[in-house]
């Protein structure tokens, strides 16, 4: 199934990263692979920094604003919610590449001094919501890795 992580800062996530990292065998318990998880978490971090490849209309944004209050409040991201850019089958990768340049991207996010773009739901947010997010964006899809 799955561990129940909460983050609310990006130094937790790079704790339970190093972690994973460190240890001698990491399996996935849902449809995505090591790679696919760190791969949509560093590609996330990217987007934020420049811009998303979807953005939901207007109308949608308002009504996500309750959705992104209570991701906040609780501070945990609902599981199993449709997301259009999401792989929907398992495919392997070069984890190991993708864990440098997640790392990389988790330390350019962290000293940005420049516009972060628009969520695609949640519209313009500020930089200390953005590292929030990131962060239980980050406890969501670490859940699913299990490690010993």
């Amino acid at each position: 199934m799955f561990r129940d992580l909460k983050f609310s800062t990006l130094e937790e996530v790079i704790l339970e990263l190093d972690k994973i990292e460190n240890a001698k065998k990491i399996k996935t318990t849902a449809t995505w692979s090591f790679y696919q998880i760190i791969k949509h978490l560093s590609d996330m971090l990217e987007f934020s920094m420049t811009s998303y490849p979807v953005e939901a209309p207007k109308i949608v944004q308002f009504f996500a604003g309750f959705v992104k209050n209570l991701i906040f409040i609780q501070g945990k991201m609902f599981r199993g919610l449709p997301n259009p850019v999401a792989p929907s089958k398992r495919e392997e990768g070069d984890h190991v590449s993708e864990l440098k340049l997640y790392r990389e991207r988790l330390n350019r996010l962290q000293n940005f001094s420049g516009k972060f773009a628009p969520h695609p739901m949640f519209g313009e947010i500020t930089k200390a919501e953005w590292f929030k997010l990131h962060s239980i964006h980050a406890a969501l899809h670490f859940s699913y890795i299990n490690y010993e």
